[in-house]
């Protein structure tokens, strides 16, 4: 799994003062972009519980290193979007 910053914050942060959310992408053999937002946690521990609980089931199963979890500040406006780096 990866973890991005995109907040001076380190990933243990508390979720107090930043959000953390999770997602899933990866490249099909097509060439399709498959790119999943799982979902927003409160805390560091949180996102990795779910990816843990994610990573065996279909879906996820075949590409379980393809998850980012990414610390950004609550109630930041995120002008660009959220950059994804590979």
């Amino acid at each position: 799994m990866t973890h991005h910053q995109d907040a001076p914050a380190p990933p243990s942060t508390s979720g107090s003062d930043h959000v953390f959310l999770v997602r899933h992408r990866h490249r099909q053999t097509s060439g399709h972009v498959d790119d999943k937002m799982i979902g927003v946690f409160a805390s560091a521990a949180s996102a990795e519980r779910a990816v843990e609980r994610l990573r065996e089931q279909p879906g996820f199963r075949d590409t379980p290193t393809d998850f980012t979890v990414h610390a950004l500040p609550v109630g930041a406006v995120l002008e660009h979007g959220i950059v994804m780096v590979e």
